[in-house]
C-alpha cells in the first residue's frame, strides 16, 4: 500500500477560517447523505464497527445528521465529519487527502507509472472543485503530546548482543520515503549477523507506511527463495470499489463460512453482499543474505495498517515467530478508496478491500494474535522479555 499510514491529528484544535461564502444547511444535507451512500455501497465495516468502540451505524445515522445539520459555519462542518468519521472506523476512513492533497497526487502520479489503475485515484484527487483549495488550507494543530515512545527516536535502529548471538531491529515507521536512507543502514547490521541464532524485528508502535518497505527491505533481503502465502479479501459490490479494484471482482464469490474460513462473521453470510476472494501473493528476494537463524517479530498494539500487513504475511508464512501482544490490525487489505463530496468539494479516504485472517475473522476486528503472548509496562520492557525468553527457552 501506498499511503496507509494513520496520521493523529486532534478535533479540538485551531482552525483558521478564510474568506469564503459559507455551506448552507441543504449543501451539508446533501454532502452527507452522498457519503452515506458512499459508505453504505462500499464501506465494508458499517454494519460492524470497530471491536473496540462497538459503533452501530442504523442507530447513529439519524444523530450524525443532526450534528451535521447543527453546525454553524464551515470550520465546525469540517470538525463535524472529521468527529463522525474517527466514530464510525477512523484509520483509514478519513479526510487526509484534503489536507495532504499534493501529497497524495504526487504519490499515486508516481505509483501509476508501474500500475496504470492508480490514474483513476489521480482523476479523483485531481477532479476540478471551486471549493477544494479551500478545504486544503484549512489549518490544523496537532497536539503537542507525543504521539508514541518511538516518535523523538529515529525511524530505524539496530543493535547486537553478540553473546546470545542475537540481532535486534528496532523499526517506527515503514513510510516509503524513510525505505532507502533506512535500508542503507540496514545493510551493514544485515551482513553482520548472518552467522547469528536469532534475529528480532521489533515494529512495536508501527503505524504503517507502504507495505512496500517491508517487503523489499526486510522480508525481502532475509529470504533466499521466493515466498507466496494466501491472502484472503473481502470487498462490498459498490460501484465506486468496481471502478478502482476491477481485479478484485475478476475471481470472487460471495461469502460464505466453509471449512476455509469457519470464522467468517455471520454479519457478513446474513448480508450476502460482500465479494471475497482469494489470491496468493508473492515476496521475491532483493540482495538476500544468508541468515538460517530464527525470526522474531515483536508486535504490540500500535501495529496497524502496513505493518499490520507484515504480522498478517508472517502468521500467514511462518516466515518469523510473532511475539507480543495482540495487534492494532487493518492490514492485508488494498489502497484506501479516495473521493470527493459534491457539494463541498471535501476529499475522504475509506479502506475499500477488507482482509481476512485465516481462519475467516476479520483482520480490522480480531487483529492478529500474537504466537507467543509477551507482556510489558512499555515496549522497552517487551523487548527485555523477549530476549530473556529467547535466552531461557533457546
Amino acid at each position: 500500500m501506498i499511503l496507509n499510514v494513520i496520521l493523529i491529528f486532534s478535533i479540538s484544535c485551531l482552525w483558521v477560517q478564510f474568506d469564503s461564502s459559507q455551506l448552507s444547511t441543504k449543501q451539508k444535507v446533501k454532502d452527507f447523505e452522498f457519503l452515506c451512500q458512499i459508505l453504505e455501497d462500499n464501506y465494508p465495516y458499517l454494519d460492524m464497527g470497530r471491536q473496540q468502540t462497538n459503533k452501530d451505524w442504523a442507530s447513529k445515522k439519524g444523530e450524525y445528521f443532526e450534528k451535521i445539520k447543527a453546525t454553524p459555519n464551515d470550520s465546525t462542518y469540517l470538525i463535524a465529519l472529521a468527529s463522525i468519521l474517527n466514530d464510525i472506523g477512523g484509520g483509514h476512513l478519513n479526510m487526509i487527502p484534503t489536507f495532504n492533497h499534493e501529497l497524495y497526487v504526487n504519490t499515486y502520479k508516481e505509483g501509476a507509472i508501474k500500475k496504470p489503475i492508480y490514474n483513476k485515484w489521480v482523476e479523483i484527487l485531481e477532479n476540478p472543485h471551486e471549493r477544494s483549495v479551500y478545504w486544503s488550507k484549512f489549518y490544523m494543530r496537532p497536539n503537542n503530546k507525543v504521539a508514541s515512545e518511538h516518535s523523538i527516536q529515529p525511524n530505524y535502529r539496530d543493535s547486537l548482543l553478540i553473546e546470545d548471538k542475537i540481532g535486534i531491529m528496532r523499526i517506527n515507521s515503514f513510510l516509503f520515503s524513510n525505505a532507502k536512507q533506512d535500508s542503507i543502514q540496514m545493510t551493514p547490521f544485515l551482513k553482520t549477523i548472518q552467522n547469528f541464532d536469532y534475529l528480532v524485528i521489533d515494529i512495536q508502535g508501527n503505524g504503517g507506511g507502504s507495505d512496500n518497505y517491508w517487503r523489499n527491505y526486510i522480508v525481502g533481503r532475509l529470504t533466499q527463495n521466493p515466498i507466496s502465502y494466501p491472502k484472503y479479501q473481502i470487498v462490498k459490490g459498490g460501484a465506486l470499489n468496481r471502478s478502482l479494484y476491477p481485479k478484485v471482482f475478476e475471481n470472487f464469490e460471495i461469502a460464505k463460512k466453509d471449512s476455509r474460513l469457519p470464522n467468517l462473521p455471520e454479519e457478513l453470510i446474513e448480508n450476502g453482499y460482500m465479494n471475497m476472494s482469494k489470491s496468493n501473493d508473492t515476496i521475491v528476494t532483493n540482495n538476500p543474505i544468508t541468515f538460517k537463524g530464527k525470526i522474531f517479530l515483536l508486535v504490540d498494539e500500535g501495529v496497524f495498517s502496513a505493518s499490520e500487513g507484515l504480522a498478517y504475511f508472517c502468521k500467514a508464512s511462518k516466515w518469523a515467530t510473532i511475539a507480543g501482544v495482540r495487534t492494532g490490525g487493518d492490514g492485508a487489505c488494498a489502497e484506501p478508496a479516495v473521493f470527493m463530496l459534491p457539494e463541498s468539494g471535501i476529499l475522504l479516504a475509506y479502506p475499500a478491500v477488507a482482509g481476512l485472517n485465516h481462519d475467516g475473522n476479520l483482520n480490522y476486528k480480531e487483529r492478529t494474535v500474537p504466537d507467543i503472548q509477551i507482556d510489558g509496562k512499555n515496549s522497552n520492557e517487551r523487548l527485555d522479555n523477549l530476549i530473556k525468553y529467547i535466552r531461557e527457552k533457546y
